[in-house]
């Protein structure tokens, strides 16, 4: 096994810098990283990518939280205004013995599979589906290719926000993730136009922006929402 510090660039110059250090441990079974797992527990100062072979550890900056936190809220207050069932399941861990693969999202939701999710506590990906959405903030890149992991556990929608930009993408019958004008789960959300709100963030309170986006929501809209498809 051997372990190799580097120093993780930013997606773009004009996004600020999160200061997210991290450690990758080259070489590693999947055994050490469940144990590792449940060594360091719910902690949500760390992320950690396991790819079948090599473990990286990163410490999450304050910037990253509150992308990440002020995304996943906003999501919720949409959700609330339309009375569209989702669950968040936040940043617990994907795992699975066969594929030998494990990562936290930054945020997850179940949307048209919440029904079949709705009241449970143990979810196992053996037998239970992987969350509908994935949001994934990348204020730092990864060495480790969590895109790759996130296939392999077959989630169907991704959102990537880098500081400037909120793109969805959608995960093709090859196995490979393309982007997409319209979020599969939220077709009639824009994303362009949560950037603002995500990104001050920054030099606004929570509670602020998110009146506002209530607002917004009531505004453009609920007023041409038919209202949830039973599935």
């Amino acid at each position: 096994m051997s372990v190799i510090e580097q120093p993780r660039p930013v997606l773009s110059p004009t996004v600020p810098a999160a200061n997210e250090p991290h450690v990758v441990l080259y070489g590693i079974s999947f055994d050490f990283y469940k144990t590792f797992v449940a060594a360091v527990g719910a902690r949500p100062s760390l992320r950690l990518t396991f790819d079948g072979k090599n473990l990286e550890i990163m410490t999450i900056s304050p910037l990253h939280e509150i992308y990440k936190r002020l995304l996943g809220n906003l999501i919720v207050v949409m959700a609330m205004e339309l009375k569209l069932p989702i669950k968040c399941c936040g940043a617990f861990t994907f795992t699975r013995v066969d594929l030998e693969r494990g990562l936290e999202p930054d945020e997850c939701f179940y949307v048209k599979n919440e029904r079949v999710v709705r009241g449970r506590t143990d979810i196992d990906f053996s037998r239970d589906p992987v969350p509908d959405l994935a949001v994934e903030v990348e204020v730092s890149r990864n060495v480790l290719n969590r895109l790759s992991i996130y296939a392999s556990f077959g989630v169907p929608e991704l959102w990537r926000f880098d500081g400037e930009t909120l793109r969805a993408f959608y995960l093709r019958p090859d196995g490979e993730y393309e982007p997409r004008e319209q979020s599969p789960s939220f077709p009639f959300l824009p994303l362009a136009e949560l950037v603002p709100f995500i990104q001050r963030g920054v030099s606004t309170d929570d509670v602020s922006i998110l009146l506002e986006f209530r607002d917004w929501v009531r505004e453009h809209i609920l007023p041409a929402w038919p209202g949830p498809v039973e599935s």
